[in-house]
């Protein structure tokens, strides 16, 4: 399976071999600029120009936890660490 963001707010998962999207998540309410998958693959992480990152069961499409900054600044990446204990994000502001 591989996860994609789009510029329709959604986050989708896809089957590699039929290419058919199986899940379709109602992620953002802005442009998903980040979606990946933890090492495993039980979890999706997002990001999204409306300043919020989120953390989503990849079985079920639970949206498990919402984090934003105080500041909410857009993001433009994110990603899980490989040992799966936090989460990288950059932001349009340079930070991480």
């Amino acid at each position: 399976m591989i996860v994609s963001g789009s510029l329709d707010e959604t986050v989708r998962v896809w089957d590699v071999k039929t290419g058919k999207c199986l899940k379709v998540l109602p992620a953002h309410s802005d442009p998903v600029t980040a979606a990946n998958f933890n090492r495993d693959g039980s979890l999706i992480v997002s990001s999204s120009y409306d300043g919020l990152c989120r953390i989503w069961d990849a079985s079920t499409g639970h949206c498990m936890k919402t984090m934003i900054d105080d500041e909410k600044p857009p993001i433009s990446f994110v990603k899980v660490s490989p040992i799966g204990k936090f989460i990288f994000v950059g932001t349009l502001d340079n930070t991480l």
